[in-house]
């Protein structure tokens, strides 16, 4: 029993700092207190050996493909450094993290994860609605929360799991730095709730999806629209009377939709894709030049990438040609992997990425769906620091080589 505990208590473990100890946290990312963001680099080198440690001790098997495709894509990313002499302590961080994920997977079945990962990040979207609601209700009360202040000079309210701006911006943060990251730990809880691992609560969704609404995220309001034919096509084999336990947030969206300008083209949410004036540093430019100047700069350097020191260096000037303006948020990471490390790394990362939506999905048509969900929630904010965009490649590499011998257990 001691046994079974304990191995309970690690696999939450690694979920819950997966999440929390990550460059979603506003404490470990944008923190002007360093210190937490060197913890940061410290605790996954330090958790990255203690598990590799251990394996080798005990001499754990590894699938050898996955050791293959482990060695081969480091390798990959290596000759990109050596190309581009760019061995920045991020582009080290970056490669713990392989060897990370292939330790994490190795511990926990995919099964595992996302039953730790949806216990996990419920109750956070939950805690989140209520204090998003309380901040409109009662403004002083999170002066009495502890303050942190970012990067920038930003002050936040905080108690760990949910922070709000001291200057109140009318929009759910959760525990991130920004609610276009938070837009991303939610989509991809909708689509493990909704997917065939679980047994769908209705109730569930419908946070997830308040708190998604919450955030005014554009990327985040955009995989929502993609979200509703799967899940429309997901009830076609189940009880019709479940859908009215959906029909909640979609009132609210409409009610919304009608009496506000939150949704009209001059709204909060989505005028930034009409917008014409763009200035230094505007939203719009910056995911604009995401598409494009990563394109652009992947063409140019089709093998190797330029390495994530040049293309900080690079990406505004690409920018203010393009676009007359310059912007250095690159937020699209799907396309900063082809330019940073060529396309052969680019294909390799995002196909297993992405193939991971068939592990969540069986049916092609749900699993397409949930792929382009994985993609918007790339291209609102860069990842390649994000654990979990790491875990759930590998998870998804592990499927695809292992397809034919590994059997799931879904719930019907």
């Amino acid at each position: 029993m001691a046994k079974y505990f304990d191995n309970q208590v690690l696999k939450f473990f690694l979920v819950f700092t997966l999440i929390f100890i990550s460059d979603e946290s506003t404490l470990f990312v944008t923190n002007s207190n360093t210190s937490f963001v060197f913890f940061k680099y410290f605790f996954y080198i330090i958790i990255t050996a203690v598990m590799l440690f251990y394996d080798l001790i005990m001499n754990k098997q590894q699938n050898v493909r996955i050791v293959y495709f482990s060695i081969f894509i480091v390798f990959i990313s290596f000759a990109s450094m050596i190309a581009n002499q760019d061995f920045t302590l991020g582009n080290v961080f970056r490669l713990f993290f392989f060897l990370y994920a292939l330790c994490f997977i190795s511990r926990l079945s995919i099964e595992d994860f996302i039953y730790y990962f949806d216990q996990i990040m419920f109750p956070v979207a939950l805690i989140s609605i209520i204090l998003f609601s309380c901040s409109f209700l009662f403004d002083d009360i999170f002066y009495f929360f502890p303050k942190i202040k970012n990067t920038l000079g930003l002050t936040y309210h905080t108690i760990g799991i949910y922070n709000v701006p001291a200057v109140f911006m009318g929009r759910n943060f959760g525990f991130c730095s920004e609610p276009g990251r938070y837009q991303a730990l939610l989509l991809i809880g909708l689509l493990f709730q909704t997917s065939s691992f679980l047994k769908m609560k209705n109730y569930k969704v419908v946070v997830y999806i308040i708190a998604l609404l919450t955030t005014l995220s554009t990327t985040g309001y955009t995989g929502l629209l993609l979200f509703i034919p799967l899940i429309c096509i997901k009830k076609i084999n189940y009880d019709f009377r479940k859908i009215f336990f959906l029909i909640i947030p979609f009132v609210c969206f409409v009610i919304l939709y009608y009496y506000t300008d939150l949704f009209s083209l001059e709204g909060r949410v989505f005028e930034k894709f009409t917008r014409v004036n763009y200035h230094d540093g505007d939203s719009t430019v910056s995911r604009l030049a995401s598409v494009f100047c990563n394109v652009k700069i992947a063409l140019e350097h089709p093998v190797f990438g330029v390495g994530i020191q040049k293309i900080a260096e690079i990406f505004p000037i690409y920018s203010l040609e393009m676009f007359g303006a310059s912007t250095k948020s690159n937020t699209n990471t799907i396309l900063y992997l082809f330019a940073s490390f060529g396309f052969l790394y680019g294909m390799m990362f995002n196909f297993f990425f992405l193939f991971f939506s068939r592990i969540l999905f069986p049916r092609r048509m749900e699993a397409l769906l949930a792929a382009s969900i994985l993609v918007i929630v790339c291209c609102g904010e860069l990842f390649i620091y994000s654990g979990w965009l790491y875990v759930l490649m590998y998870y998804g590499a592990e499927s695809f080589f292992v397809e034919k011998n590994c059997v799931y257990i879904r719930n019907k």
